[in-house]
């Protein structure tokens, strides 16, 4: 019973993503049907946010690019504007990304975008004795790389 009174503070980012992400096509949603710029920024800010929860979320930003230029063909200039505040959150996501590090961890470094998955099917797969088809060598080589 005590680990679960710990750990109860904690949510899982997949549960935020989704709803983060549900956020964000209501604000895309809203955007195309009223053409209103608050909106369209709403749904940015969630982009920002859902970015940093989750990476695997930076398929949004060539998605929002797209819809700017079927949506906004007939005018140039929101276009290019539209666009630039897009393209400007990439690197005000990695500031805010790095900031935390640095105060929680003291390094400015991004979280990793992936590997893990690579590492753990053939973890979770293995049996306790394949450690033997490994020489000494390969493991501490291994182990350097991570």
């Amino acid at each position: 019973m005590m680990f679960l009174i710990k750990n109860t503070g904690f949510i899982l980012s997949e549960a935020l993503s989704v709803h983060l992400f549900l956020l964000f096509m209501s604000y895309v949603i809203k955007w195309i049907k009223n053409k209103n710029t608050k909106h369209f920024v709403s749904g940015l800010v969630t982009v920002l946010f859902l970015l940093l929860v989750r990476g695997q979320f930076l398929f949004l930003i060539p998605a929002m690019l797209i819809l700017i230029i079927i949506f906004l063909r007939k005018s140039f200039k929101q276009i290019v504007i539209f666009s630039m505040m897009v393209l400007i959150f990439l690197p005000v996501k990695q500031i805010i990304d790095r900031a935390y590090h640095k105060l929680v961890h003291g390094k400015f470094v991004s979280t990793p975008f992936g590997g893990f998955s690579v590492s753990i099917q053939p973890i979770f797969i293995s049996e306790a004795n394949d450690e033997a088809l490994f020489s000494e060598e390969t493991k501490i080589l291994s182990i350097e790389e991570i």
